[in-house]
């Protein structure tokens, strides 16, 4: 079919606008696809976003029962070792008894000389049994006396060269005597002829009753000392972890010695006084803090 001019022009208008309506169409359509597209796009990074904060917090939540971890692990060694009583204190400290002595004991020595070594040993036991005798008259049992010391030797002229004798020099030693009759017993030993007296020592009979007093004071003086040293650090006294007894000692200051060369040299009226004797205790302890 054959068309005009006019319907010719007609037919292109109206395809140019339905052309154009598809465009807008299009458009409008492409418009929303894109504001669809950035919705879910705007969607995906909320989600990212959220999940990033969701892993932050996860990671900042670990690291946080991690810490936690720690310091309950770290409390519970510092309990541990206090429990098993790794820390401690101790303490260190004496006390003493002061008694007067009721005891003593004396040395006496006999010398002999003479040509052969034979006599000069018969003559000494002559003289040695006169002092036990003596000693026995005194009252002195035989369970008290025994000899520490016997010695024989020659002796030699001005130059040194020729033996011209021999000495004999023996010690009888006297124990357990009361203080009381030491001075009468160094009297008559002395007019027996004995020729020197040494070593004359006083003691107390009582020592392990005087020094087990010390020591229990001892004990109760650092058990103070030790609360006092944990006071000042901040904490409290635990158990005694142990006790350990030191070395002690029984002080014999003022003891006697009298010693001369002859009897005839040797007073019977002399004294010796003895001088109170300070019997020590010594003792470290050691116990927990709390």
């Amino acid at each position: 079919m054959k068309m005009n001019q006019k319907q010719l022009l007609a037919l292109g208008i109206s395809m140019m606008l339905g052309a154009g309506m598809l465009t807008g169409c299009a458009a409008a359509a492409g418009g929303s696809l894109s504001k669809a597209t950035g919705q879910g796009n705007a969607a995906a990074g909320s989600t990212s976003a959220d999940a990033s904060d969701a892993g932050t917090e996860a990671d900042e939540g670990t690291s946080a029962a991690d810490v936690g971890a720690t310091k309950t692990d770290s409390a519970a060694n510092i309990d541990a070792g206090v429990d098993s009583g790794h820390t401690t204190i101790s303490a260190e400290a004496s006390d003493y008894v002061m008694a007067s002595p009721d005891q003593a004991s004396v040395n006496f020595s006999i010398e002999t000389t003479a040509k052969t070594a034979k006599d000069a040993q018969s003559q000494n036991a002559k003289q040695m049994d006169a002092l036990i005798g003596t000693l026995s008259g005194l009252g002195v049992g035989e369970d008290a006396i025994y000899t520490p010391d016997y010695s024989l030797y020659p002796t030699y002229d001005n130059y040194g060269n020729n033996i011209v004798g021999y000495k004999v020099s023996s010690t009888l030693a006297v124990k357990d005597q009361s203080v009381d009759e030491m001075e009468k017993l160094i009297a008559g030993c002395t007019d027996a002829g004995v020729t020197s007296i040494s070593g004359v020592n006083y003691y107390y009979s009582g020592y392990s009753d005087a020094y087990d007093k010390a020591l229990d004071a001892a004990v109760k003086k650092a058990a103070q000392k030790a609360q006092v040293l944990a006071k000042a650090a901040g904490a409290e006294l635990g158990s005694m972890v142990s006790i350990t007894e030191n070395d002690n000692s029984m002080n014999t200051d003022g003891s006697g010695y009298y010693s001369m060369t002859s009897s005839e040299e040797m007073s019977s009226d002399m004294k010796i006084i003895p001088q109170d004797q300070k019997i020590t205790a010594k003792v470290t302890v050691v116990y927990t803090l709390k």
